[in-house]
């Protein structure tokens, strides 16, 4: 077949590779991240670079953004979980609506980490950066398609976007949802244990 090849070289990669493809959300999100950053730097190397060559580059950076509000929004449910706290609107929603997500992960983040001002501060910029990029791609559509689903343009006529403040905006951005997303495992890990100890020393009493 065209897309496999018998022979195990360094350009095999695999996917879907656990039980549970959930935790694969800070993955991928990782992934289109790095992809952004590299074609941007390249465009942003050159002296000129053709209008059309940004496209791609604006859809990964805002489909990082999606992952990992996404994912945050998965790991926090996890978390609540672990933590039995019932009364957080944790659900994965199969939508692509920046403000909305961001707006969920703030709701989460106030419950969880209630003290943590950093925390706050960063959520805070990216839901200014959500509102921002929102009114460039609402729906994830601008920079895939040149036409709606109605067959209306997919963006206001003549939308300009500067791709260095794109460049600076999302990976300061993007970066720090790494760090987070590094954050919520080891948040998870410890829960988890604590957890099951709790579990454990139920069943010990009911003996």
């Amino acid at each position: 077949m065209a897309f496999f090849d018998s022979i195990n070289d360094m350009s095999n990669f695999l996917i879907s590779f656990t039980q549970n493809p959930k935790d694969h959300f800070g993955v991928f999100a990782k992934g289109y991240f790095m992809a952004a950053k590299k074609l941007c730097e390249y465009l942003l190397s050159k002296n000129s670079f053709s209008d059309y060559e940004a496209y791609p580059v604006i859809f990964l950076y805002r489909h990082s953004l999606e992952l990992y509000l996404k994912n945050v929004i998965y790991k926090s449910a996890t978390l609540s979980f672990y933590k039995q706290i019932k009364d957080l609107e944790s659900r994965l929603f199969n939508i692509h609506d920046l403000v909305k997500l961001a707006e969920i992960v703030a709701a989460l983040f106030q419950k969880l980490f209630p003290q943590d001002n950093e925390l706050k501060n960063i959520i805070e910029n990216v839901r200014v950066i959500s509102i921002e990029f929102s009114s460039l791609d609402a729906n994830s559509y601008a920079y895939r398609y040149p036409i709606d689903r109605e067959g209306n343009p997919s963006t206001k006529r003549n939308q300009r976007v500067n791709l260095n403040a794109i460049y600076n905006s999302l990976n300061e951005i993007l970066e720090q949802f790494y760090i987070i997303d590094c954050g919520l495992d080891i948040e998870n890990d410890l829960a988890e244990q604590d957890y099951e100890m709790q579990k454990i020393f139920e069943i010990l009493e009911d003996l």
